[in-house]
Parts: structure tokens; C-alpha cells; sequence
């Protein structure tokens, strides 16, 4: 059976300012270096890539060229709901972020990296809850319908 703590997780960092994204791209990768990183530069190329890899966690701008961060979201919570989000924002107080059920947290810019660290271990606990209780479902499972 797979063991939760070494479940493999990812994160898709969303992003159109490049000098921003390798910034915190370079910073999270040298702080998470198990956690496997995708980046895009805007929520379609985002979107394309949440597509071929499913990452658990997103995190993304919502102002930028071709697709919004919103939208792309909305998008990719309809895919897989249990995706959890983090919006990166100027104003984290914004009423269309307050009133979004799709956001998990929001960071707010310029970001503050222990803030954000705080928040990448935070989405990390829940993953790694959420394998450990489907384990335990599975097991219970097997148990019921007399398998080992």
C-alpha cells in the first residue's frame, strides 16, 4: 500500500510577470525540493498544462493576457474539484475573490515568502490527509468484503 507521506506532490504557478515567476518558481523549488513545479505564463497555457498533469495544487495571478486567472480556475475546478487554489493578488479583499468559493487561500502581492511558504505547507498537510483517509477508506473496504 502507498504510503501518504511520500505521496507525490505538484503545484502549476500560473503567472504572465517572468521576472516574478522564476523568482518564486527558484524560491519554492530550493524550499520544496520533492514538490514537482510546472509554470505558465498565462491561465490557457495554465490550463493546458493542469490538463496533462493534474497537479493538486494551483496557484495563479488573476490578471493576465488570454485567459484570467479566474476563469482558468473555474475551468479547472469543473476538471477536478479537489484541486486546491491559491490566487495571488494585488487586493485579497477584492468582493469577486471574498465571494469565490473556488479559492482555498490568497496571497496577497507583493508576497511575503513566509506567508507563502505557510500556505504551500498548509495545501501539502491537506494532500497528504486526504491520501491517508483513502487509504484508511480502502483498507475498511477490504476489511467488509473480506480481503486482505
Amino acid at each position: 500500500m502507498p504510503d501518504p507521506d511520500r505521496t507525490k506532490i505538484s503545484l502549476l504557478y500560473v503567472e504572465d510577470d517572468l521576472i516574478s515567476m522564476d523568482l518564486v518558481r527558484q524560491l519554492i523549488a530550493m524550499k520544496y525540493p520533492s514538490l514537482e513545479l510546472y509554470t505558465a505564463e498565462n491561465g490557457r497555457s495554465g490550463l493546458d498544462l493542469f490538463r496533462e498533469w493534474m497537479p493538486q495544487i494551483v496557484m495563479t495571478d488573476i490578471k493576465m493576457p488570454i485567459m484570467d486567472g479566474v476563469s482558468m480556475v473555474s475551468e479547472i475546478k469543473a476538471l477536478r474539484p479537489e484541486t486546491i487554489v491559491v490566487i495571488v493578488a494585488a487586493n485579497c479583499d477584492a468582493d469577486y475573490l471574498l465571494n469565490d468559493s473556488v479559492i482555498d487561500f490568497c496571497i496577497a502581492k507583493p508576497i511575503d515568502y513566509r506567508i507563502l511558504f505557510t500556505v504551500i505547507e498548509n495545501c501539502i498537510a491537506s494532500i497528504k490527509e486526504s491520501s491517508r483517509q483513502g487509504e484508511q477508506q480502502i483498507v475498511a473496504i477490504s476489511m467488509v468484503l473480506g480481503k486482505d
